[in-house]
């Protein structure tokens, strides 16, 4: 009789470790997102060099570390991408742009959904 109670105690202590796994596994989830996009003048010609900075409102990571504010700059085709990991989907962002001789620009509270960005700047 003492084996078969060990047994059942084995047994249901192993299915309450799934069922505990699971309901972490699924409080750790993690979502990739990449935010990207291309920045030209106002004829439309690619500017290279314009800083780029990703403003998260909440918490990524950037392999373990959490973070909230990075800067990039264009490259010579003007293009810039920001690649990062978040435990919330509904994360929102905002990007700021400035180049020297041209007006600043900025996006608001974007959503992960939206996050390929085409923008024009002004020279001043």
């Amino acid at each position: 009789m003492c084996v078969k109670r060990s047994r059942r105690f084995l047994g249901a202590a192993v299915v309450a470790t799934a069922i505990a796994t699971a309901a972490c596994a699924q409080k750790a989830l993690e979502y990739p997102f990449m935010v990207s996009g291309s920045v030209s003048d106002a004829s439309g010609q690619p500017l290279g060099g314009v800083r780029v900075t990703l403003q998260i409102h909440g918490v990524v990571y950037e392999g373990a570390t959490p973070m909230q504010r990075t800067d990039t700059y264009t490259d010579e085709r003007g293009r810039f991408a920001f690649d990062y990991v978040t435990r919330d989907p509904t994360e929102l962002y905002s990007l700021s742009f400035d180049k020297e001789g041209y007006e600043s620009s900025s996006i608001e509270r974007a959503s992960l959904a939206r996050s390929v960005h085409d923008v024009k700047l002004a020279r001043r």
